[in-house]
């Protein structure tokens, strides 16, 4: 998602811009419990996808595939959840590292 002929000037923009966004997009997984019936995630998640749209830097197509397939699929994903209005338990699984 950043090129290796990117500007120094470049590189800060779009990580900062990269980790706002995986930052928002993975909120859902950083608490025990989230409720997808409040209408605050969502409406940052809206707010981020209209400033980015009026980004000069993300009109040409950027990045790996798999990223914004994954980003695309956590959207549908939320959005269904959404709809349900659905509590999601995310602090169920935890890895076990050897």
């Amino acid at each position: 998602m950043i090129f290796k002929t990117d500007t120094p000037a470049q590189v800060e923009f779009y990580y900062k811009a990269y980790k706002e966004m995986i930052s928002l997009f993975a909120r859902p997984y950083l608490d025990e419990v989230f409720d997808f019936s409040k209408p605050e995630f969502f409406d940052q998640l809206y707010a981020y996808g209209e400033k980015i749209a009026k980004m000069p830097e993300f009109k040409q197509p950027r990045g790996v595939k798999h990223f914004i397939y994954v980003n695309r699929t956590n959207f549908g994903l939320y959005t269904i959840l959404q709809e349900l209005k659905a509590t999601v338990n995310t602090g169920t699984y935890k890895p076990h590292v050897k």
